[in-house]
């Protein structure tokens, strides 16, 4: 039995177990073969067996006894692997592993033998067939089969064992080479696995639009079935009817299955998290949705088209051809696994270099987005040059898969023209005979070869078929790995009263968690509950009167600060009041000549940063919210509107619940939790003296802060490299790395006393 390793259930096998198989079958080779030589005529003997081997009678045609030379073919291949695995289990088994397709390729020819041998043994006409024939015929097949099955899952898999006891270990120097190798298998077996389910599941999309491929089969199969009359010179006129309808359904079809594949991806895009675009890039993500789903959908399309027209006329001609003579028909046959064999080897090269392909114009259309979206930066460095030698460098890369996707190709066509050409010749040799001896005429000879021609066409673009089938599979993986992409979950939970803050890298999906609870966007899964209430169960109005927010550009309207600070609410104008005294704006608004009825102007331009942002806090207040959002509501202003706007936070914070983007350690510290958010993940949470014990992210963000001023560009990135919006003013001074632990304490001491700028 053979031996299997833990945590697996594929079989590998000891050097003896190879060698028991391998001479197993070597004997029952040799006997289905002699019992098949014996066995000729009415009963089993074995003075049958003994007359076949009287060779100065011999001929091929009518001497059975090839099939015994091709049995001891088959066993001196089979014991030669068995040796080679028994003397040197590793190097043989790699050596198995290497020459597989060899020895498929030496098989199909083994397999090809009972045809011709079929057709010798009929070029006599009173030749009469006996048991013991047809037995040798059909093992002849089978047992190549099995040795090829043999040499792939036996000899390709045998490692080397000792024994400790009555339990069977592989040996130490083997160990590690087999758990390499069982996972480089595991991958293969994956990989091939992956390939049809991926062809399937493009397949599927056809299903999806079967209404329309159900009209365009039916003109393809009429256009097609018309072609299988060519041969007669008829049918031409049927052709031409049908075939133009074909085209245009292909045409059609090809448009809804492009529109179909596109849609799936971009709306699986939509419903990924913010780190999913940090971690992609927009090239590379445009690339997948134009140039991958193209090729999935043009290929898909096309190649089913082929499909389908040429297996129709294939079916036919085949028909027609065993009509005119079976015999010549079976002769084409014999070339068929080669052509098959052909097209598994060009068949997986395609798949790979199809993917390499598509991942490397995916690079190239990454450098061409981010090179034309920051053309000022490119033209005031005067980096033209370096950007196209960069753009130019990439462009090289997808020139030299495709040259060796041409060369592939040029290849394939070349194997299979050379092919053909063989078979056309062993049609018009053996053919020619049958001319010569009577069996068939001269003109039935001229209508096989026409059908000849045909099937041969339709074979070659079959075989072009699979190779297409693969390019597209190829494509399809990165956007099916897209498609099934599931965005990354994220929870936490904030008890009625709790001043709890959101710290972690910039787009890590700090601002999204707020625009979700004001029910901005609606959420693709989960819930996000109010009360334990989804938010989008709330009427709008009631939601956002008990829920208010000071975002990070506040907006203020060109009216007075007594109608911005009121807006949507019936404030009374001592409400109003109260709420701008809390806010630290009170101050200066009364200091305006106007007081509250000063004209801000539009979009608040009238007022400076902080004014602004005071303003906003006002208007969040005077509605008395339950909850309060704040958005890194300090993040454009100067140090002294900082200190201000962060004083009248922290007067406000106590009493209600809070949820606050914080990008300074005195907030962070004194909220009753904290949120560390990175990814779109909640990766830490907890409060500040615990989560400065964990070794994680949070600590690293203070470390930085309190030694820099500012985190690092692998933390944030400032908001002017986004879509040229305003950048946020950074007034912290930066402190040297080097400094003593006395200067520490002081910068610690500084950031507490909210005058600093820098960025958790």
């Amino acid at each position: 039995m053979p031996l299997y390793s833990t945590g697996s259930t594929q079989a590998w096998y000891s050097p003896k177990q190879a060698l028991c198989i391998a001479l197993t079958f070597a004997i029952v080779d040799l006997l289905v073969n002699i019992f098949g030589l014996a066995w000729n005529g009415k009963f089993f003997t074995f003075d049958n067996l003994q007359h076949w081997f009287d060779f100065s009678h011999y001929t091929f045609t009518n001497n059975p006894i090839d099939f015994l030379a091709v049995a001891i073919l088959r066993i001196c291949i089979l014991l030669g692997g068995a040796a080679g695995v028994y003397c040197n289990p590793k190097g043989g088994a790699e050596a198995c592993a290497t020459l597989s397709n060899f020895t498929f390729a030496l098989v199909l020819v083994i397999v090809a033998f009972s045809p011709i041998k079929l057709l010798a043994f009929y070029e006599h006409e009173d030749l009469k067939f006996a048991v013991g024939d047809w037995i040798l015929m059909i093992w002849c097949i089978l047992a190549a089969l099995f040795v090829q099955a043999i040499w792939v899952s036996v000899f390709a898999r045998v490692r080397e064992v000792i024994f400790v006891g009555r339990q069977r270990l592989f040996s130490n120097e083997d160990e590690q080479y087999f758990s390499e190798l069982q996972r480089k298998e595991s991958e293969v077996a994956d990989q091939k696995r992956e390939t049809f389910v991926m062809l399937f599941r493009l397949l599927g999309y056809m299903a999806k639009e079967w209404p329309f491929y159900s009209v365009a089969f039916i003109f393809l199969f009429f256009y097609s079935l018309s072609r299988v009359f060519v041969p007669y010179f008829t049918g031409q006129v049927v052709g031409a009817v049908f075939g133009a309808d074909a085209s245009y359904e292909h045409l059609f079809n090809y448009a809804r299955i492009d529109r179909r594949i596109r849609g799936d991806l971009f709306g699986s895009f939509v419903k990924q998290e913010i780190g999913f675009f940090d971690a992609n890039k927009t090239g590379e993500i445009c690339s997948r949705i134009n140039a991958d789903c193209q090729t999935m959908s043009n290929t898909l399309a096309l190649y089913m088209n082929v499909f389908c027209r040429n297996m129709t006329m294939l079916v036919g001609s085949l028909i027609f051809m065993f009509l005119l003579s079976w015999r010549l028909t079976v002769v084409t046959f014999t070339a068929v696994p080669i052509i098959f064999l052909i097209s598994k080897v060009f068949g997986v090269y395609y798949d790979q270099i199809a993917e390499e392909s598509q991942n490397s114009v995916a690079k190239a259309n990454d450098v061409a987005e981010e090179v034309l979206s920051a053309i000022r930066t490119v033209k005031s460095f005067a980096c033209e040059r370096f950007e196209s030698l960069r753009f130019l460098s990439y462009l090289n890369v997808t020139l030299s898969i495709g040259a060796r996707k041409a060369t592939a190709h040029v290849g394939f066509l070349l194997t299979t023209e050379f092919l053909q050409m063989g078979i056309l010749t062993m049609v018009l040799f053996y053919g020619g005979h049958l001319v010569i001896q009577g069996k068939i005429d001269s003109g039935l000879l001229v209508s096989f070869m026409l059908y000849q021609f045909q099937l041969g066409e339709n074979l070659r673009e079959l075989g072009e078929v699979w190779n297409g089938l693969m390019q597209a599979v190829g494509a399809s993986r990165k956007v099916f790995e897209l498609i099934d992409r599931q965005p990354e979950g994220l929870s936490f939970t904030v008890e009625p009263g709790q001043i709890v803050a959101l710290v972690g890298p910039s787009g890590g999906g700090k601002s999204s968690c707020i625009a979700l609870l004001e029910h901005f966007y609606e959420p693709e899964s989960g819930e996000v509950l109010l009360d334990g209430v989804p938010v989008r169960d709330y009427d709008h109005k009631f939601l956002h009167t008990k829920v208010s927010l000071v975002g990070q550009e506040p907006v203020l309207y060109a009216r007075s600060v007594r109608e911005n600070i009121a807006y949507g609410s019936k404030a009374t104008y001592e409400e109003v009041q109260r709420a701008s005294k809390h806010a630290n704006a009170h101050g200066f608004i009364t200091e305006a000549q106007e007081g509250y009825e000063t004209d801000v102007g539009e979009k608040g331009g009238q007022m400076s940063g902080g004014q602004k942002q005071r303003i906003a806090i006002a208007r969040a207040l005077v509605r008395e919210p339950v909850v309060l959002l704040l958005d890194e509501a300090t993040s454009a202003l100067d140090s002294e509107s900082e200190h201000l706007v962060q004083e009248a936070i922290q007067r406000n914070l106590r009493g209600r619940t809070v949820l606050l983007i914080a990008h300074r350690l005195s907030t962070v510290e004194n909220a009753d939790k904290i949120v560390v958010i990175s990814g779109g993940r909640v990766v830490q949470e907890g409060v500040h003296k615990a989560l400065i014990a964990e070794d994680g992210l949070y600590k690293q963000l203070v470390q930085r802060q309190m030694l820099g001023g500012e985190l690092s560009e692998d933390f944030t990135t400032p908001k002017h490299a986004h879509g040229g919006r305003t950048p946020r003013a950074r007034s912290a001074r930066r402190v040297p790395r080097s400094t003593s632990p006395s200067q520490q304490s002081t910068v610690q001491s500084f950031l507490g006393s909210s005058m600093a700028s820098s960025y958790l």
